[in-house]
Formats: structure tokens, sequence, C-alpha cells
């Protein structure tokens, strides 16, 4: 499936993160920094896109990071970046946190089995 956002195109293929039947899910190194927060934490993340609403949507699913207080769910809506060090960067404003840049980081391309069938699952549903 052809992503709307080209940082995000350019970022899936120069990764090669697509995986047969268009599911794009992988593990990565998270990079959160704000103005009076800077941490990193490890997480699955899984990219659709909502080809009728031109809308690309990046999920982090790491059940920690609520604790954090950070967003688990980003949009076309943020500014999307790939930079030539080959990070991926959303880049927002949090009314409790300030400005932010989150940088994504590819580990591996793997998203696990058990997470892998419950993405299949849900694009069948």
């Amino acid at each position: 499936m052809k992503q709307e956002s080209p940082p995000i195109r350019s970022f899936i293929r120069d990764y090669k993160l697509e995986k047969p039947g268009g599911i794009i899910c992988f593990t990565a190194s998270v990079h959160f920094q704000s103005e009076r927060n800077w941490f990193k934490f490890i997480s699955l993340v899984h990219i659709i896109t909502i080809s009728f609403k031109h809308l690309d949507v990046i999920y982090l699913l790491n059940p920690e990071i609520d604790a954090k207080k950070i967003k688990t769910m980003f949009t076309n809506n943020h500014l999307f970046h790939y930079t030539r060090t080959r990070r991926f960067q959303i880049t927002g404003k949090s009314k409790t946190l300030g400005e932010y840049i989150i940088n994504i980081i590819p580990i591996n391309t793997y998203c696990g089995t058990t997470a892998m069938a419950e993405l299949k699952a849900k694009i069948h549903n």
C-alpha cells in the first residue's frame, strides 16, 4: 500500500519495513525529547495508511508509554521528517510536555508472531 507522506515512504523503503500483505510493523528504539524531558524506550511500531482519508498513522505499541504521558498515535497532522541520519522524526506540541521531537530508529524488522497475528486479524475484520 502506498503511504501518503513522502518521508514515511522513504523511511519504509530504506529500511525495507513492508511485509507481505502490506503490513508495516517493526521493533524500534524511540527517543523522546521535549523542553522538560528526555527518555528512550524500545517499542513495536505499526504504520497504516487510510487511503480514502489520505492519512498515514503511526502507532507506538509499548504499554509502558502511558506512564510517560506521551501520545501513542501520530498522523499526518503532526510534522513527519526523515533525516539524512536515517531517523524518522515526528515533531509536535503537548499541553503537558511542550514542544517535542520523537526519533524512531528501527532495530529490526521483526514484529513478533503474536503481534503479526493480531495485526493480520484486524486487517481481515
